[in-house]
């Protein structure tokens, strides 16, 4: 029995249920992040996280403010005016970032001497779908809006680059997960984009190299 324990603890297989959609993102968004950085050697930059802790904990002020201040009802009836209002608008600006700002950008680089230009890391899985979508872009890249659209697109080449990474080149049928591989085959899509030869959009099937 002993030894059956030890074996367990040894293994470092990772192994998860593909058919969990929201797991599989998460999964592939940390190897993601850490292929950003550990592989590529950028530097995640924080300053956006940290304003929206900076608001969340404003709002936990507000809240227990309101819960929690010695004072009687109703004379703290303004007092929780005040903080109820307070809590709203935090909460309702701190959804509008999530929702129309971040979107689905996982993460953000910073500039150096090594690394000039910034990224912008950006993923989805769509539901009933087979393929992770990475799109990785120059932080100071504008999509085209309005009548742009239907416009010439207007960006290089090297500005933003998409790839449709197929589920099963990283997971075998018991859910194993190939993070070396998944590692490269981002830190590729990244080194193509620093060196203006990646495509505006391609995938990567089981067969790809």
């Amino acid at each position: 029995m002993a030894e059956e324990t030890v074996e367990v603890l040894l293994d470092p297989t990772h192994k998860i249920e593909t058919g969990d959609s929201i797991k599989v993102k998460q999964v592939l968004d940390d190897a993601t992040v850490d292929c950003v950085v550990a592989v590529c050697g950028y530097t995640a930059d924080y300053k956006h996280e940290n304003f929206k802790l900076f608001l969340m904990f404003l709002s936990c002020v507000f809240a227990t403010t309101a819960q929690f201040f010695p004072l009687p009802f109703p004379q703290n009836r303004p007092l929780l005016g005040v903080c109820c209002f307070s809590y709203g608008l935090l909460s309702s600006i701190l959804q509008f970032i999530i929702t129309f700002v971040d979107k689905d950008t996982i993460m953000v680089t910073k500039s150096s001497e090594k690394f000039p230009t910034e990224l912008c890391i950006r993923t989805s899985f769509p539901r009933f779908q087979d393929e992770f979508i990475l799109t990785v872009q120059k932080r100071d890249y504008k999509p085209p809006v309005g009548k742009e659209r239907d416009q010439e697109p207007k960006f290089k080449q090297c500005d933003i680059s998409t790839v449709k990474m197929y589920v099963g080149r990283y997971f075998t049928f018991e859910g194993e997960f190939d993070e070396e591989r998944f590692h490269y085959d981002v830190s590729q899509h990244i080194k193509k984009l620093e060196n203006g030869t990646a495509q505006r959009e391609y995938s990567l099937s089981v067969k790809s190299d």
